[in-house]
């Protein structure tokens, strides 16, 4: 991905890698919390867009006990772990898609954010991100 699509609500600040993660199917989507019922909205909100514009099945797991090679994205709540209540911090390496925010409401950000940035690339038919 070359350039950042225009994202709403905008973040606060972005900060641009080199690194991408090879997006296939049959991943799942993690929840790291004490209640993963809070982000099962937000989770199944990806899961859905996955399936829909890429075309790809992701599994939501509320366990990290699973092989490594298995998992396409983690979401984590951590209280304090972000500077901002409804914040969030979104991180693409090669190994995975990983989310950290303080809140619910933090994560349910971050899931937008990451939808449009899917969106972004699959209309571009990138099979990276």
């Amino acid at each position: 991905m070359t350039s950042l699509p225009q994202l709403l609500p905008a973040p606060r600040e972005v900060s641009l890698a080199s690194d991408s993660y090879l997006l296939a199917d049959r991943r799942l989507i993690i929840l790291d919390t004490p209640d993963p019922q809070a982000l099962l909205f937000s989770a199944r909100r990806l899961q859905a867009s996955l399936r829909a514009d890429g075309g790809l099945s992701w599994e939501i797991a509320a366990s990290s006990a699973v092989p490594r090679d298995q998992v396409g994205v983690v979401i984590s709540v951590v209280p304090g772990g972000v500077r901002h209540p409804q914040g969030y911090e979104l991180t693409v390496t090669r190994s995975g898609i990983h989310v950290v925010a303080g809140t619910a409401a933090g994560v349910f950000y971050a899931v937008c954010t990451l939808i449009q940035l899917l969106e972004s690339s699959f209309q571009s038919s990138v099979s990276s991100f």
